[in-house]
């Protein structure tokens, strides 16, 4: 009697479920397009040029035991690259791939009903809670 499986086994049980697994997440991707949501796959290395009015920005603290926080803006897009409009959330977060580490000073120059363009990195999905990384900002309008 034999005990366990083959090499050939194995490597046929692992293709099917990879199989399945390529199927529903291909189906998960189109799910999410379709209601709107984003899609649960997003590319943090996506980048994008938004101009934007500030609504609101605010502060989330980090649990404690953890430095730093979260900041985000909750804005009406007006111009975006990958041709979003109307309201969006942001985030800024220090970011060792742009060499970015100053996000408090970042947030700390937003003031709400200014517009401002700003380059991102990231890509938003209310499925998987993700939001677009403002990386630079610049000033360009004051409130009507």
């Amino acid at each position: 009697m034999r005990k366990g499986f083959t090499l050939i086994e194995l490597l046929v049980a692992i293709a099917i479920l990879g199989v399945v697994v390529f199927v529903a997440g291909g189906a998960m991707f189109r799910s999410c397009a379709a209601t709107g949501q984003g899609s649960i796959l997003v590319n943090p290395f996506h980048e994008s040029t938004v101009v934007f009015k500030v609504v609101k920005s605010y502060a989330i603290a980090a649990p404690e035991g953890v430095a730093g926080s979260v900041y985000r803006v909750f804005a009406q897009v007006l111009q975006d690259t990958d041709g979003n409009l109307g309201e969006e959330t942001f985030e800024i977060r220090d970011s060792w791939l742009d060499g970015k580490m100053m996000s408090a000073d970042l947030f700390g120059k937003l003031q709400d009903q200014h517009t401002y363009r700003a380059n991102c990195r990231g890509e938003r999905s209310g499925v998987a809670s993700s939001f677009r990384g403002i990386v630079s900002l610049e000033h360009i309008a004051e409130p009507e």
